[in-house]
């Protein structure tokens, strides 16, 4: 049976997992969780969203063997005071089974970001009994009968038992240029992977498991925030059902990522994240959202991640925020009006009219 790293927390050890498409070394990935569990540290930056930390700390960056021109800087903030500290987000550019450069890069990477752990990273690397944990279901065919939120629950869940991707390495390539149907392509490779996951990968994850949810209407809520003069990025799907908004994905915080249908606009899921960051100590400076995603993983069209881009006050004007929050609650109603179910044709009916 396949392994994986099984829930942390912050005194938890370092854990390994494996892909669940093999069993050699290279395609064994593993995940830190003995500084930054889900409830230790702010949710920053997937790979593409995080691109502008890199150069904000204000000093030049030092090259070294383990960068790659498509590698970014992800930042982390502990919850221990308005500090926060800057470490190398690196991708696995040689895709499943993980060739044995990326594999190196990746452990010498996970010494950066927990310089304390050599001697727990290396019992683990040589380690030849990891405990097998199951490999979560994907929740793909769902019965009709189930309700659409509750179908979102559980498609909440399946991403919670992946878990929150805690090696410094983005493990899928999630480029936002890509067209929907190569989003959904990797959405589908996440499933065959089954490994943790980080927040951008949760957006194009949870965008393929509720295609078939017509009547939830779906967009990207981007956030961009700063602590401790660093900025910093993250990304939740937000959700749209019966005029009610919620949302779901992936963070170091759960208070960042999947939330209830219990607001009644746009305005105010944003700012039920807004206080959530708050209590992070972190300032929403912008917001971006997604234009509304296509229902079809066969879409050749390209996501407009940037369709509202916005500042939040009081770094922007209240009434330019509010406005723009509202300008896209009304292209979700229009969108309702102009797409209804159509009715079902009663057969008997018409063949005993004729």
């Amino acid at each position: 049976m396949a392994t994986r790293s099984v829930s942390g927390n912050a005194a938890a050890p370092l854990v390994p997992y494996q892909s669940a498409t093999g069993s050699s070394r290279c395609d064994e990935e593993h995940r830190s969780s003995t500084a930054e569990s889900s409830d230790m540290c702010t949710p920053i930056a997937s790979a593409d969203t995080c691109a502008s930390g890199r150069g904000e700390s204000g000093s030049a960056k030092s090259v070294s063997e383990d960068e790659n021109p498509d590698d970014v800087i992800e930042d982390c903030t502990s919850t221990d005071g308005p500090s926060a500290k800057r470490f190398l987000l690196l991708g696995n550019y040689s895709g499943f089974p993980m060739n044995d450069e990326t594999y190196a890069r990746m452990w010498r990477n996970i010494l950066k970001i927990n310089p304390g752990a050599k001697e727990e990273v290396a019992r683990i690397r040589d380690s030849t009994d990891l405990p097998e944990i199951p490999i979560p279901r994907a929740p793909m065919s769902l019965p009709s009968s189930i309700p659409a939120r509750r179908k979102i629950r559980i498609i909440q869940n399946y991403m919670n038992a992946l878990q929150y991707n805690h090696t410094g390495m983005k493990m899928f390539d999630v480029r936002k240029e890509k067209t929907y149907a190569g989003l959904m392509e990797t959405a589908k490779e996440m499933i065959t992977e089954a490994l943790p996951i980080k927040c951008l990968e949760a957006v194009i994850l949870g965008a393929y498991l509720t295609n078939a949810l017509k009547t939830v209407h779906r967009f990207a809520i981007s956030f961009k925030t700063r602590l401790d003069g660093l900025g910093f990025r993250h990304i939740v799907l937000g959700l749209c059902h019966d005029g009610c908004y919620g949302s779901i994905g992936m963070s170091r915080r759960l208070t960042l990522q999947d939330k209830p249908f219990r607001f009644s606009t746009l305005r105010d899921l944003i700012d039920e994240f807004i206080s959530s960051y708050s209590d992070c100590l972190h300032d929403v400076v912008q917001i971006r959202v997604s234009n509304l995603l296509p229902h079809s993983d066969l879409c050749r069209d390209q996501v407009k991640w940037k369709h509202v881009k916005v500042a939040v006050p009081p770094f922007g004007d209240d009434d330019a925020f509010t406005s723009a929050l509202e300008k896209f609650n009304r292209e979700i109603a229009c969108k309702t009006v102009s797409s209804p179910s159509r009715p079902k044709l009663d057969r008997h009916k018409s063949d005993s009219s004729e």
